[in-house]
């Protein structure tokens, strides 16, 4: 179709002032004709003018003056005939228009030049909004939260380091951060996060369970000695025993992998995880000692130890299995070594 038969889009005219107000803000009357915002203030500035004026002043009962000439009787009057009326009492009526000024109407604006929609702009980008919208087109605020949704995903690049967006960037160096993010600097970074990632990870696990296990076994000692002097040996006897038998732990298995595991992590991180272990199991042993039977107790504590050893270390079954046996045994040696030493010494 020819450019010159395209006809251009209605002007957004003003209905008061007949100005183009396509880029200020605006509202529509009830006849759906646009009314820029500067009339509608004025339009409404005017109403409330003239509602000052047409309200009358109170009048204090007390200081209003007094018809004597009515209040008083007139003895010397002669009383009227029946059916006559008394013009003196009653003066004739005034017209219904008399000292009434009657209201302006509102020139056809409806709502809109008394104020029942008055415009509504976002907080956020100061876009005029609809009557009963929400939530922004334009930058997605919510009115209802007072929270910015969240948009789409630009796609594109993102810097490595910190997560920057790339798109449109030529040199590919964050302005966020600085990194230059060549293919090479790119893996390096990324491989540099991963481990970091992995380390954390290796260091938090072992951390939560050993606190959390090590909390329990200290509170059920403390709770089932039954008195307060009571608890605290019982909590000492317990920790005393929980230091030695830990190295002793890590001593053996150091051993297995000297043997025949061999070494996939730091000394340190072993004994970390084998000290978390050791917390969980004796959590578990706090749990099953309400169960009557002491060999399913002592089942249920061998089995949680071998499963706990084989998820934290990395073990096949077999070897956690015989790994087990062989830390557990070495335990259970030292604790009853240090029960029955520390009972002799407070005895």
């Amino acid at each position: 179709m020819p450019s010159g038969n395209v006809q251009p889009g209605p002007a957004k005219m003003c209905v008061v002032c007949r100005r183009d107000c396509a880029g200020r803000p605006r509202t529509k009357d009830a006849a759906g004709r646009y009314v820029c915002i500067d009339c509608v203030e004025r339009i409404k500035v005017r109403r409330a003018a003239e509602a000052a004026v047409l309200e009358p002043d109170p009048i204090d009962p007390a200081n209003e003056p007094v018809d004597i000439t009515t209040s008083l009787a007139d003895d010397t009057r002669p009383a009227p005939r029946p059916g006559a009326s008394d013009h003196r009492n009653h003066p004739p009526a005034e017209p219904e228009d008399s000292g009434i000024i009657p209201l302006a109407s509102d020139d056809g604006l409806g709502p809109a030049a008394s104020g029942l929609d008055a415009p509504r702009t976002c907080p956020n980008c100061s876009i005029l909004l609809a009557r009963h919208a929400v939530i922004c087109t334009a930058c997605g605020y919510d009115t209802r939260s007072g929270h910015l949704l969240a948009g789409p995903d630009e796609g594109g690049p993102k810097c490595v380091s910190c997560g920057y967006s790339l798109k449109g960037i030529k040199n590919q160096r964050c302005p966020e951060c600085g990194t230059l993010n060549t293919r090479q600097n790119k893996r390096a970074l990324a491989e540099a996060k991963a481990a970091r990632d992995v380390v954390r990870e290796a260091y938090t696990k072992p951390l939560i369970m050993f606190g959390v296990g090590l909390a329990i076994s200290v509170v059920a000692a403390m709770i089932g000695a039954g008195s307060l002097s009571a608890g605290f040996t019982a909590t000492a006897a317990y920790l005393i025993a929980y230091a030695i038998y830990v190295p002793l732990g890590v001593a053996v298995f150091l051993l297995c992998c000297l043997v025949w595991l061999g070494f996939d992590a730091p000394i340190h991180l072993i004994a970390l995880r084998l000290a978390a272990v050791y917390a969980v199991t004796d959590a578990v042993g706090v749990f099953v000692a309400f169960i009557p039977l002491g060999i399913i107790q002592m089942a249920i504590i061998v089995i949680v130890h071998v499963g706990l050893l084989q998820d934290m270390l990395e073990l096949d079954l077999t070897d956690a299995i015989l790994v087990g046996l062989l830390t557990f045994g070495a335990r259970l040696i030292i604790f009853l070594f240090a029960v029955a030493w520390i009972s002799g010494l407070f005895a």
